[in-house]
């Protein structure tokens, strides 16, 4: 894990899970073995941030609004055809990492299934500040009126 997600990270070391009045489950990450006995809570702003700047630090640089065409592996890396503004081009990789939605284009060269459906539960997820009577290191989810997170 890189020094800047663990700077800008917040370190959960319990998680809980329950409703108003109780608890249901509690997860205690403190017990894992060093040196990374927590979970690490980051935005995903932050999180891309800090891969784009490890990115230019290694001399990389990211494109957006390119299409992956195609891909072929070998025992050495990846060979993907991807079209952008400027035309195709063919790019040689040593990994190809999908992050690229659920219409994934990775997903699908890979044939790797996504099963979509539609679930009944309502969750909402905020990064807030708040006061409350709980340790700023415990991720706290409670279930509500209806089922839901």
């Amino acid at each position: 894990m890189t020094p800047l997600l663990l700077q800008r990270g917040l370190k959960t070391t319990k998680l809980v899970i329950g409703t108003p009045t109780r608890t249901l489950l509690t997860a205690d990450f403190g017990s894992l073995p060093p040196p990374y006995p927590f979970a690490l809570t980051l935005p995903q702003n932050e999180t891309e941030a800090v891969l784009r700047e490890r990115l230019a630090a290694l001399g990389g640089h990211m494109e957006w609004g390119c299409e992956l065409l195609g891909v072929t592996q070998d025992a050495n890396g990846v060979d993907t055809v991807i079209r952008c503004a400027d035309g195709n081009r063919e790019v040689r990789a040593r990994y190809l990492v999908g992050a690229d939605g659920y219409h994934s284009k990775v997903r699908e060269t890979l044939s790797v299934t996504f099963r979509a459906g539609t679930y009944p539960v309502s969750v909402m997820l905020g990064d807030v500040r708040m006061s409350w009577p709980y340790p700023d290191n415990e991720d706290c989810f409670y279930l509500v009126d209806g089922g839901g997170f």
